[in-house]
């Protein structure tokens, strides 16, 4: 109802009342903040209509179908709620692969009998909530199908033809032009890029290109210019009725390239802004693309959480508010202009959800993007239609653009090994996004003005801010110690107070049956790291040679600059490991006894002083102290191991313990509690795992000895924020009573 009422009023006040540019601006600040509260009231939550039902429902978007799996989404009867419905392929699924295609259809009638599972959440800073994800788009369950869940579904609505329209394309395409022209064809065309080789979309995010690839302004106004031309320039048509083909081509064109919000943006201001040519009706830009804003939120309040959404909303509105400064550039000078001009517009949203902005990108699109546009869009374009025509010269243009695409993507890749030089800032905040806005209104301002000066100014105070928010860290007194949810294994990231050194303790890979073996290294840990503003490692230690300690090294030194990396005397370094840090320049070092200084910060070597031929018991076990408090890293050493340490150290005392072998019972001892005396342990476990840790006489055994536990099966990352005087402890997720004292 708030919705309807939210609405009703910015569209009447918008529509009837004689407002200025800087009011309408207001306006839509005003529905977007609505849009915020509307949909932030509530938090994404566990599914708590668990266990086995039957549900009844309708299908309301098309099937998204990878290598691994195909998705849909049901709207269901019963409960009015949306779910998303699940089924990974396998080996022998052929025959249900072909069965759902057949069957989940747009607008189709399901009944499914299966299991309402909780979807899975995010339990890292800077890691991908796909939960959240879910709950913004409003389905807060997921049913998982397999082979055996009895699942029918029959019948379809008018949606689904204009869906197999666009996939009889795609296949068409496939059929009929070479591969490589085909894949490219059919993701600028119609955006599908699953052609795409997955190298080819990760330069184009490096390198700020994804726009070029997801359908948007510029691939609906070439259509519009294209169609135009072919209509009324070559005769064909008159104005009036070229004209009246692309109000009906355009939003035809929106749904078969995938109905995203960008393209639905597009087809949008030109259908609107034909439809007040016929009418003979004058409305201002800003005031059509504020109307228009209002209208997709009003629509579907989703939107305000889509990327695509508010990208190209935000770029749109800012080329508008410039129209002054950009009228009378030159080409080229326009060009620069507008590449400028969307990328300050978009630039804050992009370091809140990537942490990252690559300044070099600015000139990579000023080569990629006319390249883009003026040749192989339009090539593409006509491509597309010629090979309904079965051309016999068809193989020959194809050829031709991809000897001429590989090069200029051979230039591309020569770039990316050489000029990559991302700017990490962190995630940034609330505040510091709505203080860069401001100064870009006031910009814009002064560009209407044509007081440019004033405008620079003004920009380079909106730089300096998010220069500021990337090197507060190099001046805050506080350090942290975070224990990231890894799994079966351990990770730990330690940022020195004043960013001395950032230093890691291990870095676990996957589980050894998980497909994907660069998992953890680029969902978790790069992640983290970049939402915290650290490119670079100064110490890596490595407690020893199992793959829940060390499995993401490999894949992390690729990502991550390590300057080096140590072990102890009796770690054995896997081959390959070994020439990849050699590779990427990592120092190998190599301790016993004493102590390494790592930013004026004293990591002591407690074990181990001999090789016991065992990986787990040549574990480095590692103490330090952070402000007041006293920490140990056991590594996974065993029982025996922990007896030694206390005989060799009788006057070791500590307050913070990580908990040797992930809680197993084969380590943390009665008699080495009571020697150490924690207060507070750590445990690095797997929800779940097939273990059992950490063991429950290891549990009681910490409680009985009056010590807090924290592990990240249950709280998910735990960080520790100190100064000089004290320390507190955070958990990502809640933090569970049941442990407390």
């Amino acid at each position: 109802m708030a919705a309807w009422l939210i609405g009703a009023v910015a569209i009447c006040t918008s529509c009837y009342m004689r407002l200025r540019n800087q009011m309408l601006v207001c306006i839509m600040v005003a529905a977007f903040l609505s849009g915020y509260v509307l949909i932030s009231n509530d938090s994404p939550k566990k599914a708590k209509d668990t266990g086995s039902s039957i549900s009844q429902g309708e299908i309301i978007t098309p099937v998204n179908e990878t290598d691994v799996k195909m998705e849909v989404t049901i709207h269901d009867k019963s409960s009015r709620q949306k779910m998303l419905v699940t089924y990974f392929k396998g080996e022998d699924s052929a025959g249900k692969v072909k069965t759902f295609r057949s069957s989940w259809k747009y607008g189709a009638k399901c009944m499914i009998d299966a299991e309402v599972t909780p979807v899975a959440t995010a339990t890292n800073p800077g890691q991908f909530d796909f939960r959240a994800y879910l709950f913004r788009r409003g389905i807060e369950k997921q049913i998982i199908v397999d082979d055996k869940t009895p699942i029918t579904c029959t019948g379809s609505s008018w949606l689904a033809n204009i869906h197999d329209i666009r996939s009889g394309l795609i296949d068409r395409t496939k059929n009929h032009l070479p591969g490589e022209t085909a894949d490219w064809a059919n993701a600028l065309i119609l955006g599908d890029m699953d052609g795409l080789s997955h190298e080819t979309i990760e330069l184009f995010r490096r390198w700020n290109l994804s726009h070029i690839l997801a359908i948007s302004g510029m691939h609906v106004g070439l259509l519009a210019a294209i169609c135009y031309f072919c209509l009324y320039r070559t005769g064909l048509m008159t104005i009036e009725k070229s004209q009246w083909c692309l109000v009906f081509i355009l939003p035809l064109y929106s749904v078969l390239a995938g109905g995203a919000p960008s393209v639905l943006r597009a087809a949008a201001m030109i259908f609107c802004g034909l439809l007040l040519v016929k009418v003979r009706y004058r409305l201002q830009m800003t005031d059509m693309i504020s109307l228009l804003f209002i209208l997709f939120l009003f629509i579907n309040p989703a939107y305000f959480y889509h990327l695509g959404f508010q990208f190209s909303f935000l770029a749109t509105f800012a080329l508008i508010l410039s129209g002054k400064w950009l009228k009378g550039s030159n080409k080229l000078l326009l060009l620069i202009r507008i590449s400028f001009i969307s990328q300050m517009a978009i630039l804050p949203l992009q370091l809140h959800y990537f942490y990252l902005f690559n300044p070099l990108s600015l000139i990579i699109n000023l080569l990629f993007v006319p390249y883009f546009t003026i040749l192989v869009i339009p090539f593409m374009f006509g491509l597309f239609m010629l090979q309904f025509l079965s051309l016999p010269f068809m193989d020959i243009l194809s050829e031709m653009f991809t000897i001429v695409n590989g090069q200029i993507f051979k230039l591309l890749y020569i770039m990316d090994d050489h000029l990559y030089y991302p700017w990490v800032t962190g995630q940034l905040t609330s505040g510091y996004i709505a203080a860069y806005y401001v100064l870009m209104i006031i910009m814009f301002s002064f560009l209407d003005k044509e007081k440019q000066t004033q405008a620079f100014i003004s920009s380079i105070l909106a730089i300096l801010i998010l220069v500021f928010f990337s090197g507060k860290a190099y001046f805050k007194e506080h350090g942290y110690l975070t224990m990231l949810d890894v799994g079966q294994g351990d990770c730990m990231v330690i940022e020195l107070p004043y960013r001395r050194g950032i230093v890691m303790i291990d870095a676990a890979g996957p589980a050894p049956f998980t497909q994907n073996k660069n998992k953890i290294a680029e969902d978790i840990i790069q992640p983290f790291l970049h939402s915290r503003g650290i490119t670079e490692v100064d110490t890596l230690f490595m407690t020893h040679e199992d793959a829940d300690h060390i499995g993401s090294t490999e894949r992390l030194v690729s990502l991550i600059k390590v300057n080096s990396v140590v072990v102890s005397p009796y770690f054995r370094f896997p081959d390959k490991l070994k020439k990849v840090l050699v590779e990427n320049e990592v120092e190998l070092g190599v301790v016993g006894q004493g102590y390494v200084e790592i930013g004026s910060q004293k990591f002591y070597f407690l074990s181990p002083r001999e090789d016991q031929k065992d990986t787990n018991q040549n574990s480095l076990v590692l103490y330090t102290e952070f402000g007041a408090a006293k920490w140990l890293f056991t590594g996974d050493i065993s029982i025996r191991e922990e007896e030694r340490i206390i005989k060799d150290y009788p006057a070791l005392d500590i307050d913070v313990l990580k908990v040797a072998h992930h809680g197993s019972n084969t380590s943390t001892s009665e008699g080495f509690l009571k020697e150490v005396r924690p207060s507070i342990a750590l445990i690095s476990a797997g929800r779940k795992n097939r273990y059992g840790h950490p063991h429950k006489d290891i549990v009681d055994r910490l409680t009985k000895n009056r010590v807090d536990i924290l592990r990240t099966d249950l709280h998910g990352a735990i960080q520790y924020a100190y100064d000089d005087e004290r320390g507190t402890f955070t958990s990502f997720l809640t933090y569970s009573r049941i442990n407390k004292r």
